[in-house]
């Protein structure tokens, strides 16, 4: 099911060349599963040659690939993976990636060992934790990303971005605090209400799509259809010719 947040419905492109896709809460549901119906659509779609299918999420591209089924992963060519800060084009060359300075790094170290969140750093399919606990082990145990490993996060650390794991109300409460002391050296959003995520300044999902969408040379202000159910989705959503949110998706998303 789709959602179409205005009165009427959209205007259709006259042409679609692309779609992008979210992953969680998308194509795979609460429990990480896809469903028959949405793995037989998705390989329907790659398999038009005049239309180019690709994922577009939060996870990075070994996590994304193994948590979709076979049909669908053998199907993919490239995608955009971390949250738009690695994009991957057909030949698995990367297009578009962006990281986090060290000190931004350590201080999400710091926020995070004062207010008791398990920071996790993504260096392409590569995470890294300063300590394992059981919602760093769910990373790979529920949502199919590598088993993030003990690493330093500090200032000489590589990152395209942080995760801060804990509970959504305590994540919620203290986002206000993170973005005062980060300022204008990163950007904050959220995909999964338990993980609260920090990226480059600037940067989105839109971003990576749009880089994808130019290097391929598509235009995606009118070519590009895109699907998603959160606030990490809502500018990729809003920049799309055809932007739709799914039937479960947060207000951030519906409202894009």
């Amino acid at each position: 099911a789709t959602y179409f947040p205005r009165a009427a419905p959209p205007r259709m492109p006259s042409v679609v060349r692309a779609i992008a896709s979210d992953v969680d809460g998308t194509l795979l549901d609460s429990s990480s599963k896809c469903h028959p119906a949405a793995a037989a659509a998705v390989a329907d779609a790659c398999a038009h040659d005049h239309v180019r299918f690709f994922i577009a999420t939060g996870k990075c591209r070994a996590g994304a690939l193994a948590a979709l089924p076979r049909e669908v992963s053998d199907s993919l060519e490239g995608g955009v993976f971390v949250n738009g800060l690695v994009a991957y084009d057909a030949h698995g060359e990367i297009v578009h990636e962006r990281r986090l300075n060290g000190a931004v790094i350590e201080q999400c170290a710091s926020f995070g060992a004062e207010h008791g969140f398990a920071p996790v750093a993504y260096d392409r399919d590569r995470l890294y934790t300063s300590m394992i606990t059981p919602r760093t082990e769910e990373l790979a145990d529920r949502y199919y990303e590598p088993r993030p490993v003990v690493g330093s996060l500090d200032r000489d650390a590589r990152a395209n971005k942080i995760l801060l794991l804990g509970d959504a109300d305590a994540l919620a409460a203290a986002r206000p605090a993170l973005a005062e002391l980060l300022g204008t050296e990163a950007s904050l959003t959220v995909a999964i209400p338990t993980m609260l995520e920090v990226l480059p300044p600037g940067a989105s999902k839109r971003e990576g799509v749009r880089a994808f969408c130019d290097h391929h040379g598509i235009d995606e202000s009118s070519e590009l259809a895109a699907v998603g159910d959160g606030e990490n989705d809502a500018e990729m959503l809003r920049a799309a010719a055809l932007g739709v949110a799914v039937a479960n998706a947060g207000a951030a998303a519906m409202g894009a």
